[in-house]
């Protein structure tokens, strides 16, 4: 029988070892399921009383890497009143329908969608083969009733941006009916907290300047913290919670903003490349620079330069953030050491997850312009120039 002992004594422990190893691929089973696997979408499109053809821009958010996010654009050509747009996304999220300088919001997720428009009846926006339909449908109708103009309003001021470029009326018109409907979307949130998309609605309900609204900051951010775990836990839920945490950073800036940590931001440059600040964290310094003119001077070329030359930096990506359209020349323009600056205009009219150029003016409270930072590769804004 002791012969025996050592034998079964091996025995049991090779069954303990292959339980464990069992246990071991289950949990690695587990953990790969639990990455984000994106998956196709195709939206059909009808838009009525579009009379001739046109290009219509679509933008939504795509998850890389389980962890980055990326605002994807695309564009497609509408024939007959009809269009066919594909993409990819993980799971449902807020996208952007752009054409003849207006946009409405609309939400995408797997599978197959169709999206409705009537250019003279823009409230009748309807969406078709999402989770949340009748919620998109419910809260058309809900601005619409309760301002049966602001539709028309914030179409006419967006026509009027882009063919008035720069013209400060048009811009504080515009500005008004934002946030006009602002308002109207925190109502609605504040009535229908259950709804799935209300992080969303939340999310477009912050103004840009809510860092200097205590009372509005503390309705949302009581809302946010209402929202059940699924909410929290959605895309447009992390977002918000990524918008709120941003805001709320950015009043350190106000007070002293030399050695705080620089504000995270998501934009789409010049380029359409998705630009990300935190991207460049412990790879790149970032000089970032805000300018308001209409042609580069050479004055302030020659100040940037003398800039990249005092720094001495291998690493250092260059960042303008423009505040007029016409603008030129920027994108060309090569700085000391063949360095491009990577060009952020005031783009309004792409508000998808993203800051505009002129948020970053309130986020970095900006008082004077031109205005020169750098951030270093721990985030931290070292100096300004």
């Amino acid at each position: 029988m002791g012969a025996w002992c050592p034998l079964i004594f091996w025995m049991g422990f090779i069954k303990s070892v292959m339980r464990k190893k069992v246990f071991i691929n289950i949990i690695i089973l587990l953990l790969l399921s639990a990455e984000v696997v994106s998956a196709p979408f195709t939206i059909t499109g009808t838009i009525k009383n579009q009379i001739d053809s046109v290009y219509v821009k679509i933008s939504y958010e795509q998850v890389c890497n389980s962890t980055y996010n990326v605002i994807k654009e695309d564009s497609v050509i509408v024939l007959q009143e009809k269009f066919l747009f594909h993409g990819d996304v993980s799971e449902l999220t807020a996208a952007i329908i752009e054409y003849n300088g207006i946009r409405y919001r609309f939400y995408v997720e797997p599978g197959d969608i169709h999206l409705y428009i009537d250019n003279q009846k823009p409230y009748e926006l309807k969406l078709k083969g999402t989770t949340v339909d009748d919620e998109f449908c419910i809260v058309q109708h809900f601005l619409h009733e309760n301002d049966s103009l602001l539709f028309t309003r914030y179409e006419q001021y967006q026509r009027s941006l882009y063919a008035v470029v720069g013209d400060s009326d048009y811009f504080d018109q515009y500005l008004k009916a934002c946030k006009e409907r602002e308002d109207l979307l925190l109502q609605f949130c504040e009535k229908n907290p259950h709804y799935t998309i209300a992080p969303d609605l939340l999310y477009q309900a912050i103004d840009i300047d809510i860092a200097n609204d205590f009372k509005r900051a503390k309705s949302i951010e009581k809302l946010k913290n209402s929202f059940s775990a699924p909410q929290k836990m959605s895309l447009p839920g992390k977002l918000l919670e990524y918008r709120m945490n941003i805001w709320a950073h950015s009043q350190n800036i106000r007070t002293s903003p030399l050695g705080c940590k620089a504000p995270d931001f998501t934009v789409v440059s010049d380029s359409q490349e998705c630009i990300r600040l935190n991207s460049y964290r412990n790879k790149e310094n970032v000089l970032m620079f805000f300018y308001p003119y209409k042609t580069f001077k050479k004055s302030y070329f020659q100040k940037l330069n003398r800039i990249i030359g005092s720094l001495k930096e291998k690493d250092l990506k260059i960042i303008g953030v423009v505040y007029r359209h016409e603008c030129t020349n920027l994108d060309k323009v090569l700085l000391k050491g063949n360095r491009k600056i990577t060009v952020i205009r005031d783009n309004w009219n792409n508000d998808l997850y993203q800051i505009h150029g002129w948020e970053l003016c309130s986020l970095y409270a900006v008082c004077e312009l031109p205005y020169t930072i750098l951030i270093d590769k721990n985030g931290i804004i070292s100096k300004i120039f």
